[in-house]
């Protein structure tokens, strides 16, 4: 599911008595509603291809996704309807269905928006697989989903680059309907920092080779921390930060993760022990 609904909860078994009084009661099903996904990066570049895979986790309904391709400004680029049956899944290899609908589109990236009508939005499950064509390379790509309610915070990881031929990617998106400021910090292993600012439109993405901002920075080292903040709408923001070597056939997914400076220990102390972890 995607990074921003994750919870940590548990169930607790009705009493035997209100067990037997309710199990004949029907449950109303829930109205469906406008969902969107977002898969924060595709290619069709050279040397590279991306399959979006979607699962339909309802029982008995159909799901019509509408996948939407967003260039780096922003534009919309819509793909025919699929309609996915109750619990199949299916995949999609985006230059094959460019070619059909938009073959000016191969050649170029930017991100997936998925659109659909649901009781909730995990009725979806999505991905993206991005491949190095002929290469060991591969990258799977979780979704996510806007917070708008989420206003200051950042996405934190961290960046490296294991050898003279290694690339490192970092690729931010703008999931909100409104300009998105932030600020993206990078550091080396010695705390030396360098930051810049990166404004983003709606549905906006950028690219950045890490490689060039480290050297940019005048930072050193092969690995470090990134931060990338926003104090208005961070919710919209969504980051992805990946390295590979085409030479040696290695790739790695490098995790990121929110940061909400305004949680409390009681929130996220499933364990109760009372401490930070």
């Amino acid at each position: 599911m995607p990074r921003r609904n994750g919870c940590a909860c548990y169930f607790r078994p009705p009493q035997q008595a209100n067990l037997q009084q309710n199990k004949f009661l029907p449950l109303a099903p829930l109205p469906d509603k406008d969902q969107e996904q977002f898969l924060p990066y595709w290619t069709t570049e050279s040397g590279w291809s991306t399959e979006i895979q979607l699962r339909n986790g309802q029982l008995a309904q159909p799901l019509i996704v509408t996948p939407v391709l967003l260039l780096p400004n922003g534009a919309e680029t819509d793909l025919p309807t699929v309609t996915v049956q109750p619990r199949e899944a299916v995949g999609a290899d985006l230059s094959t269905a460019l070619r059909l609908v938009a073959p000016k589109l191969i050649g170029t990236y930017g991100s997936v928006v998925l659109r659909y009508r649901a009781p909730s939005e995990a009725a979806l499950f999505s991905m993206a697989m991005i491949r190095a064509i002929g290469k060991p390379i591969e990258f799977h790509i979780d979704p996510s989903a806007e917070m708008s309610s989420w206003q200051q915070g950042s996405r934190e990881g961290i960046w490296w680059l294991p050898s003279s031929t290694a690339s490192d990617w970092l690729i931010f998106t703008n999931e909100g309907q409104t300009q998105l400021q932030t600020v993206l910090s990078l550091y080396d292993a010695s705390g030396k920092g360098f930051s810049q600012q990166i404004s983003l439109p709606p549905g906006a993405m950028a690219r950045y080779p890490v490689r060039q901002l480290v050297a940019a920075g005048g930072l050193s080292g092969s690995y470090g921390g990134i931060t990338v903040s926003a104090t208005q709408n961070a919710g919209s923001l969504d980051t992805l930060n990946f390295v590979y070597d085409q030479s040696a056939g290695f790739s790695a997914l490098l995790k990121m993760y929110d940061h909400d400076p305004s949680v409390t220990l009681a929130q996220r102390d499933f364990a109760k022990t009372g401490i930070w972890t």
